[in-house]
C-alpha cells in the first residue's frame, strides 16, 4: 500500500505552540526572580527578628549583647549561634545605589556600617546606628536593615526598587 503525505501544520498551529512557549518561559523567569527576592527578604526579616530578640534580652537581663558580622564566610553570631546566610544571599551592596535608606546622599560602598561589623546592644535599649545590606546573588535584589540615630533605637528594613521603599 501506498502512503500519503500528511499535511503540513498551519501557520496557526505554529503561532499557537510558540505563545505557548514564549508564555511559559515569561513565567519561569518572573517566578526565579521572585525567588531571588523572596530569599533575601526572608533574611532581612529574620535578621530583624534576631536584633529585636538581642535588644529585649538586653534590657531584660541588664547585660550588653553582641551580634557580629563576618562578612567573608556571609554569616553572623551570637551567642553560641551562628547564622551563615543561604547561598542565594550575601552581604554586598549594588552599584550605582545610595544610602542610607532613610537619607540617601553617599554611594553605598560597604555592606556593612555598623562600627567593627558589630551591633552592641545596651541594657537601656540604645544601640549604635548602622545598615547591614544584603543582595541576591541575582544582583537585582537589595534589602537594608538601617538603625536610625536618636535617643530610641529603632530598626526599619528597606526594599531597594529603584529607590528605597520602606517594609511595613
Amino acid at each position: 500500500m501506498r502512503r500519503y503525505l500528511q499535511p503540513a501544520h498551519t501557520l496557526i498551529e505554529l503561532l499557537v505552540v510558540i505563545t505557548i512557549i514564549a508564555l511559559i518561559a515569561a513565567i519561569a523567569g518572573t517566578s526565579h526572580h521572585f525567588i531571588h527576592r523572596t530569599f533575601v527578604r526572608a533574611e532581612v526579616e529574620k535578621l530583624r527578628t534576631i536584633c529585636t530578640y538581642l535588644q529585649q534580652r538586653a534590657m531584660a537581663s541588664g547585660s550588653q549583647c553582641r551580634l557580629q558580622f563576618d562578612r567573608t564566610t556571609n554569616s553572623y553570631r551570637f551567642d553560641d549561634e551562628k547564622h551563615i546566610l543561604p547561598p542565594q544571599v550575601q552581604f554586598g551592596v549594588l552599584s550605582g545605589v545610595k544610602g542610607p535608606p532613610s537619607s540617601p546622599s553617599h554611594q553605598l560602598t560597604s555592606p556593612i556600617t555598623f562600627e567593627k561589623d558589630q551591633i552592641l546592644f545596651q541594657p537601656d535599649g540604645i544601640f549604635k546606628p548602622g545598615t547591614v545590606y544584603l543582595v541576591g546573588k541575582d544582583s537585582q535584589t537589595l534589602y537594608a536593615l538601617s538603625v536610625g540615630i536618636g535617643t530610641v533605637s529603632y530598626m526599619r528594613t528597606y526594599c531597594y526598587t529603584g529607590r528605597w521603599n520602606p517594609l511595613l
